[in-house]
């Protein structure tokens, strides 16, 4: 009697063990199907935004590359938003699947943030444009291949496949052989990466003809400047010249002033920084750049040091901007900067009339003026706001990102007091 139930106890445990593992089985099966399931889920949704969203791109894309006044910052919000959009949903594929794709919508959203207006960037936006319809038709068939059961959401092989069919991101893929050339038109874009050079095309003067300008803007005899070696500066080549302290860059195309260092005692303070600030705005007007925005300026006690900006169609072109000082005991220019400006100036920029008001983005700060730019930001030229802001007894530069108003760069202003 004692044995027989020991027999039934043993295979009483045996049996629930057996139940017990039955029961973890199915249960691990159901977790695995439901992982399967969600994972599913979460990539064919991904799959349908992403196909949206670049369809949406290739029309945005193609309203900008014609869009005038307002609508052009209605066009770059537009697009920035699905370029992001878009990138977010490239998030649930692997990378090696996706990297066209990716680098495609990179590109966009820096053209997003650098758009100038000009002939090359409309061309850029009309090229991507073109792009983003035929990734579009890529993607659709993918997606219907998906949704038709032709292509499997869940890669096979893996423990959560439970089928044979191919997995779709084996197809994600995409290159129609212009992706070289397509991304690269970005760099093109950017005023500041030294495309726009006023200088192409314009006749190559001689040294001595450098030397008779300078001695145009000094008063100095010819033969008394030093001549150093023609050299490549900022993307063009100039000639310096030389006399005692003072020192001329002048550009060997176009045979313009670049820079000009004339140290001289000040020692005496004869004139106002209004004064200072008119001569300053004659002498930029003289070399030829249509830089009238004051950004900036400080008044020493003998000198005066100005920062202008060209405003081109109400947007300041900030990587353009000259730097000029004068002397407050004669009004002679003792220093002059107009490199940025031959490199970065252009006037084909679209108009952007629509300023927002960041108060509630900046509260705690003095917002003097709000401005649309281009400024250099992480390397590149991209179009934000620019808020000129006082906070306590300094004075700010701040930059909000045009499409989505966050900060994105903040600095002290270089000079110490705003007239």
């Amino acid at each position: 009697m004692v044995k027989k139930r020991k027999y039934i106890r043993a295979v009483s445990y045996l049996l629930a063990i057996c139940v017990a593992i039955g029961a973890a089985g199915l249960l691990s099966a159901r977790a695995k199907a439901s992982y399967a399931t969600t994972l599913s889920k979460v990539r064919f949704e991904s799959l349908a935004s992403l196909c949206e969203y670049i369809h949406e791109l290739s029309g945005g894309l193609s309203l900008l590359s014609v869009s005038q006044g307002d609508a052009v910052a209605d066009s770059l919000g537009y697009i920035g938003a699905r370029a992001a959009g878009a990138m977010a949903c490239t998030a649930n594929f692997k990378n090696e699947s996706t990297a066209n794709i990716t680098g495609f919508l990179n590109s966009v959203y820096e053209l997003s943030q650098s758009f100038s207006g000009n002939g090359q960037s409309r061309k850029t936006a009309l090229a991507f444009s073109d792009y983003a319809e035929e990734l579009y038709h890529h993607l659709s068939d993918v997606y219907s291949a998906v949704a038709g059961g032709k292509y499997s959401l869940v890669e096979y092989g893996s423990v959560y496949s439970a089928g044979s069919k191919p997995y779709f991101e084996d197809f994600l893929a995409f290159e129609n052989g212009t992706e070289d050339e397509l991304f690269s038109r970005t760099e093109d874009v950017y005023a500041g990466g030294g495309h726009f050079f006023v200088l192409n095309g314009e006749e190559t003067v001689s040294p001595e003809f450098a030397k008779e300008k300078a001695s145009r803007l000094i008063g100095i005899d010819e033969i008394l400047w030093r001549e150093g070696e023609a050299e490549q500066k900022n993307g063009f080549e100039i000639y310096t010249l030389f006399h005692g302290n003072t020192e001329i860059e002048i550009t060997r195309s176009g045979g313009r002033l670049c820079r000009l260092i004339n140290p001289m005692p000040c020692s005496q303070a004869m004139y106002s920084g209004e004064d200072a600030l008119f001569v300053a705005k004659e002498f930029v007007a003289e070399q030829g750049c249509d830089a009238t925005e004051l950004l900036a300026v400080r008044v020493n006690p003998f000198t005066a040091d100005f920062l202008l900006a060209p405003d081109v169609n109400g947007v300041v072109l900030m990587t353009a901007a000259v730097s000029v000082s004068v002397c407050l005991s004669s009004r002679e220019i003792t220093f002059f900067d107009a490199a940025d400006y031959i490199k970065n100036y252009r006037e084909n920029v679209a108009a952007y009339d629509s300023v927002p008001e960041p108060e509630s983005i900046l509260p705690d700060v003095n917002i003097i003026k709000t401005k649309v730019c281009f400024a250099e930001i992480d390397s590149k030229e991209r179009l934000c706001y620019l808020a000129v802001c006082r906070y306590e007894d300094e004075y700010l530069w701040v930059f909000l990102d045009y499409s989505f108003l966050k900060v994105i760069k903040m600095q002290k202003i270089p000079f110490t007091d705003l007239v």
